[in-house]
């Protein structure tokens, strides 16, 4: 417990989108049983006293500075117009907003994600280890964890009308190879293993060289 506490405080200093992440994870532990439990147990409130403790000195200064860093945040996410839409869209600010926002947001974070799927295509076809099982709390874990933080962010973009930067989601998605895995649960042949390896190198040199080709 004392762990998560600092770790999950550094990581909100490291970064506030931090919370996103969480959001999934304080749901789990309202919703579930085994997450109800652990509001029974004295080391979930040392982790809270331990993250609030780490942030307070950050929560002091931006008191102090007119909560600078959420407010630029807040202003990211404004309201510019999507290049390429029709003309006729910028009458109807809330379509764009509410629509528009939600669709280029679902379709960049599709894009980002694809190199991991074709990665992972060899887990994909392959047939399920029937002596890998998880209990339904673990599955809920790992789903959540994996999926639950860009769902956040969709679902303030539909009912706010904000405007979520690609660059901002694709960190959320750092846990979707671990949910795929648990979900298809592969028998993974050394065959595999190998396309496994051979594809995480194919992309690792392709990202770096279109984006060299780009920047030129």
């Amino acid at each position: 417990w004392i762990l998560l506490g600092l770790v999950t405080g550094l990581a909100c200093m490291a970064k506030y989108e931090t919370a996103v992440i969480l959001l999934p994870m304080i749901y789990l532990l309202c919703a579930t049983e085994q997450g109800r439990a652990a509001w029974r147990s004295k080391g979930i409130y040392l982790s809270l006293a331990i993250v609030t403790a780490v942030c307070l000195p950050n929560l002091i200064w931006l008191y102090h500075n007119q909560w600078i860093a959420i407010t630029y945040a807040f202003a990211r996410v404004g309201n510019p117009h999507i290049k390429g839409l029709p003309h006729w869209v910028q009458h109807f600010p809330w379509f764009e907003h509410h629509f528009a926002y939600p669709l280029k947001y679902i379709i960049e974070q599709l894009g980002a994600i694809l190199p991991a799927l074709i990665i992972l295509l060899p887990v994909f076809t392959a047939k399920q280890d029937e002596t890998i099982s998880l209990s339904s709390f673990q599955k809920k874990y790992v789903h959540a964890l994996a999926w639950g933080p860009a769902l956040v962010c969709l679902a303030l973009s539909i009912i706010l009308g904000m405007r979520i930067y690609s660059m901002w989601g694709v960190p959320l998605f750092m846990g979707v190879g671990v949910s795929l895995v648990a979900w298809q649960r592969p028998l993974l042949t050394r065959a595999r293993i190998v396309c496994l390896v051979l594809l995480t190198a194919f992309f690792m040199i392709l990202a770096p060289t279109v984006r060299a080709y780009d920047v030129v």
